[in-house]
C-alpha cells in the first residue's frame, strides 16, 4: 500500500498565470489521509474543498482498478468525478495539465491571440462556452447577483468580441481560493460531456480519461460547427469518436496532434504544447495494460 506525505500549506498554491512561452509549472499535491480498505474517499487537494458530490481521491494502488504488478509509470493518484454513466476517473498528472496550462487570473480576460475563446475567469472558466442559465448557476457561490448578471452577457461571445466586452467586466475580480473551488465543480460538468460524447473513455486508463478533458476543457466538446470553416475545426473531434467507437483509440494521440494545424504560425505556442501534452498523456494511459 501506498500513501502520501502531507505537505504545508505554504507549498500547495497553484502557479500564476504563464505565457505561451512558459512551460506548465509543477502542481504540489497533498493527500492528507491514509485509508487501508481501497474503498473511495474524499479529502482537499491543494486548497480544494472536499466535495462528495464532485470527486473522490484515491491513494496510489488503492482504487481497485489497477491490476497486482502494476508498474510505477501507470499506478497514480486519482481524481474521480460521479456521473450518471458511472465514475470518471483523471490522474493527477492530467489534473496538473490542466490547471497550469490554463493559469490563474483574478480579472476577466480573453486569452492573447485567440480567435475562437471567451471571456474567461479564474482558472479558464470560459464564459462564451457556457449558456446564461449555466452561468448564474455556476458562479452563484462566487460572486454578487448584479456582478453575475453583467458576466451573464458574455455568454455565447467569442475572440474579438469577446475581447471588446470585456473591458465591462474587467473589475469583478475572484479570488484564487474561489478559482480553485469554481475549477473542480465545472471540470465535473466537462467531464459528463466527455462521457456523452465519447463514452468509451470510462474504461481506458485516467492518463487517457484526463488528456482529453484537458482537450474538452479548452476546446468544448461539439462535434460539429455552424460553417463549413467551423465544422472542419471539428474534424478531429469526428475521427476520435470514429476511433474510439471502433476500438482503435490507439489512434487518438494522433488525431490531438493534428488538431496543431489550427494555431501553427499564429503565436499560439502555448496551444501548441498543449495539444502534445494531451497527446503524450494519452499514450502513457495506452501503454498501462494493467488497468481495467
Amino acid at each position: 500500500m501506498t500513501t502520501a506525505t502531507p505537505v504545508s500549506p505554504s507549498n500547495t498554491s497553484l502557479p500564476p498565470k504563464k505565457t505561451d512561452d512558459s512551460p506548465p509549472a509543477a502542481l504540489n499535491f497533498a493527500f492528507p489521509f491514509k485509508k487501508s480498505d481501497g474503498n473511495a474517499v474524499t479529502g482537499k487537494i491543494g486548497g480544494f474543498p472536499a466535495s462528495a458530490d464532485a470527486f473522490h481521491i484515491h491513494p496510489v494502488g488503492l482504487v481497485g482498478n489497477f491490476a497486482s504488478g502494476c508498474s510505477n509509470e501507470c499506478l497514480t493518484e486519482i481524481f474521480e468525478y460521479s456521473l450518471s454513466q458511472g465514475a470518471y476517473r483523471i490522474s493527477k498528472d492530467s489534473f496538473s495539465l490542466i490547471l497550469s496550462n490554463e493559469g490563474f487570473d483574478p480579472h476577466p480576460n480573453v486569452p492573447a491571440n485567440s480567435a475562437a475563446s471567451g471571456v474567461t475567469v479564474g482558472y479558464g472558466y470560459d464564459l462564451g462556452q457556457q449558456k446564461q442559465e449555466a452561468i448564474e448557476r455556476d458562479l452563484a457561490e462566487y460572486y454578487t447577483p448584479q456582478e453575475i448578471t453583467k458576466l451573464k452577457m458574455m455568454s455565447g461571445l467569442h475572440g474579438a468580441l469577446a475581447r471588446e466586452s470585456s473591458s465591462d467586466v474587467y473589475g469583478i475580480l475572484i479570488s484564487e481560493e474561489n478559482a480553485k473551488r469554481l475549477a473542480l465543480s465545472s471540470m465535473r460538468s466537462y467531464a459528463q460531456q466527455a462521457v456523452n460524447v465519447f463514452p468509451q473513455l470510462i474504461n481506458l486508463h485516467p492518463h487517457c480519461q484526463g488528456a482529453m478533458l484537458s482537450l474538452i476543457y479548452n476546446r468544448g466538446s461539439g462535434l460539429h460547427g455552424k460553417s463549413v470553416e467551423e465544422e472542419d475545426r471539428r474534424r478531429e473531434m469526428r475521427e476520435i469518436k470514429n476511433a474510439l467507437e471502433a476500438g482503435s483509440e490507439n489512434l487518438v494521440p494522433e488525431k490531438i496532434r493534428e488538431m496543431k494545424r489550427f494555431w501553427e504560425g499564429t503565436g499560439q505556442r502555448g496551444l501548441l504544447k498543449r495539444r502534445d501534452q494531451e497527446a503524450d498523456l494519452f499514450e502513457r494511459g495506452l501503454k498501462c495494460n494493467c488497468w481495467r
